[in-house]
């Protein structure tokens, strides 16, 4: 089982890793909108967690490619922007593993929370880092 799991999440782990900065976005969107729909069923948790392994995979895959927001700065500011969207990137990617641990453990009271905060930090990457 382990085995099949970890597999799992490597061939996901490289299909993200050829999608696009607006691919991995998008999987982010399509996987968030799921586990809203279902955080408050704890029947749809195992579904929920796969959608929440998914998003900690594209956030660490979109870590890798800054936006454009980030590489048409000047020089001088790069190096700072990219450091705080890299950042924000593995918070949030943290976050979403947090989010698969609460739904595997079937504490979706500590889910909606870990989720109202993952949908907080998207907002604010969004606001600073999205063109």
């Amino acid at each position: 089982m382990k085995t099949t799991l970890f597999l799992t999440t490597l061939f996901a782990a490289l299909a993200l890793n050829a999608a696009t900065l607006a691919d991995n976005m998008k999987t982010i969107a399509l996987e968030l909108r799921a586990i809203s729909q279902n955080v408050g069923n704890a029947a749809r948790n195992v579904e929920s967690s796969a959608s929440a392994e998914k998003i900690a995979q594209a956030f660490l895959a979109g870590k890798a490619q800054p936006p454009v927001t980030v590489t048409e700065l000047p020089a001088a500011e790069q190096g700072e922007a990219l450091k705080r969207y890299e950042q924000l990137m593995q918070d949030a990617a943290n976050l979403a593993k947090e989010l698969t641990v609460a739904l595997r453990e079937n504490r979706n009271q500590d889910a909606q929370t870990i989720l109202a905060r993952l949908m907080e930090m998207r907002k604010v990457g969004h606001t600073e880092f999205k063109p």
